[in-house]
């Protein structure tokens, strides 16, 4: 079942992250929050944006692009945020070797603290 978002919670993510989210994914978003897209000739489940909003939008965003980005940053497989060339994790195909899709600014989204 599909959960809209409010703005709010995406600014809090693009402000954790330092970056601007693309529009279209932004959309997505706050239409469903989740859900599959077609990419690369393959179904990806997209990882929601945190919503604590109550309960139940909490448990269903556990696996947010926060939590995901942080997770493969520490295991050293993505860069930070704050790097030259940082990526997150938007995405996950189990069935592909390499299952997360990510998102990098130069080619998908803008920063915003491009100053510091």
């Amino acid at each position: 079942m599909a959960f809209d978002l409010n703005e709010e919670f995406i600014q809090a993510a693009e402000q954790a992250l330092g970056a601007t989210l693309p529009a279209s994914y932004r959309q997505a978003m706050q239409q469903h929050n989740g859900g599959c897209v077609l990419a690369q000739g393959d179904s990806w489940q997209q990882h929601p944006i945190a919503d604590t909003s109550d309960r139940k939008r909490l448990a269903r965003s556990c696996n947010h692009i926060l939590k995901e980005t942080a997770f493969y940053q520490d295991c050293g497989f993505f860069p930070p945020m704050r790097s030259p060339l940082p990526a997150m994790v938007v995405a996950i195909n189990w069935c592909l070797s390499a299952p997360h899709m990510p998102l990098t600014p130069r080619s998908i989204f803008g920063r915003m603290n491009q100053a510091s």
